[in-house]
């Protein structure tokens, strides 16, 4: 198995989800857990496609604010973390 790249995913409800980046098509990212990573290479499971632009590069430190200020649904703050956040773009 060669490097994963880790990405934080903002999914639907603005939860930051930390995820490993499977492959990039049609401007969607699709990603799985580190876990699935091999099943879903080999095509046994399907990785999970979301908008590029909801797809940033990992950063341990702002996953872990991002997480607080989604528990304490302190939006103001979740929006100026993702702000911080680098967007993935390049295919992988």
């Amino acid at each position: 198995m060669g490097q994963l790249t880790h990405v934080i995913v903002r999914d639907a409800w603005g939860e930051p989800l930390p995820r490993v980046l499977c492959t990039v098509k049609a401007a969607k990212a699709f990603v799985c857990t580190p876990e699935l990573y091999e099943s879903c290479q080999r095509g046994e499971r399907m990785a999970v496609g979301f908008p590029l632009e909801d797809v940033y590069e990992y950063n341990g430190k702002l996953l872990t604010q991002l997480a607080e200020a989604f528990q304490k649904k302190d939006r103001k703050q979740a929006d100026a973390l993702w702000g911080k956040l680098r967007p993935v773009s390049s295919p992988h």
